[in-house]
């Protein structure tokens, strides 16, 4: 969209929602640190930074004096989510699955050219796992994400690709690999996103066939896992459907 000279873009708050969104890359930064990101002086950043904190958008430490993420935000975040149709239709299937099979399993969806974790619930311990709940992941990267590139929209695949700045032979490669994910209907990986374990994917439609997130799973690698892969597929693609089915009614 051009900003630039559109009588209907409010500067001030769109500056103030630049601020915000430093926030998905990071958990905090200083004064300093805002105001080179968003290129503006420190005393228009320290203008925005303590609004931004008088309406609880943003806290401050009070002692190392850096800016986190406040509850307000975290407030707009949890009804954003429980405002999402995927979010609705798989909660209660995927939690019950998880105490019906004890798997590993995941919901991702694509926010902002990222993968964003919505719902998880896995045995693995916190130090075997690299997936955390309102984390944002590259997409290129563990079959929990790269399902989400590979099904997306034409266009938008397009211009993700465009921006990881790949030369000729990787770009070709990686989309060798995304139309072979798209084709067989899945995504495996081993070790991709987490050193020792292996991750399966598939994906999510709305009512409408609209692709919509991504369902995954995963566990050790071991002399077994050649044998469970194709027992854990299938009881994917199951609970995909149920969730699918959800989504329609």
């Amino acid at each position: 969209m051009e900003r630039e000279g559109n009588s209907s873009y409010l500067q001030t708050a769109g500056r103030a929602l630049s601020v915000l969104q430093l926030f998905e890359d990071k958990g905090e930064y200083s004064l300093t640190e805002i105001s080179h990101l968003i290129h503006l002086g420190p005393t228009i950043t320290y203008r925005l930074l303590y609004t931004l904190t008088e309406h609880c958008f943003l806290s401050q430490d009070p002692v190392s004096k850096r800016y986190r993420i406040g509850d307000g935000t975290v407030m707009l975040g949890l009804v954003g989510l429980q405002n999402k149709e995927i979010y609705r239709a798989s909660h209660r299937l995927v939690l019950d699955y998880y105490q019906q099979t004890g798997d590993h399993v995941c919901v991702t969806v694509c926010i902002g050219g990222k993968s964003v974790v919505i719902e998880k619930f896995s045995s693995l311990a916190d130090d075997e796992d690299s997936l955390y709940i309102g984390q944002s992941y590259s997409l290129q990267r563990g079959a929990s994400n790269r399902i989400l590139l590979a099904f997306m929209d034409a266009r938008q695949q397009e211009e993700y690709l465009e921006s990881l700045l790949l030369d000729d032979a990787q770009r070709a490669g990686l989309q060798e690999e995304l139309n072979r994910i798209r084709q067989r209907g899945y995504d495996y990986t081993e070790q991709l996103l987490t050193k020792g374990l292996w991750g399966l994917s598939v994906p999510i439609y709305d009512r409408y066939g609209r692709f919509a997130a991504g369902l995954s799973t995963g566990d050790f690698l071991d002399e077994n896992s050649a044998l469970v892969v194709p027992e854990r597929l299938e009881r994917l693609r199951q609970l995909a459907d149920r969730i699918m089915k959800r989504m329609r009614n």
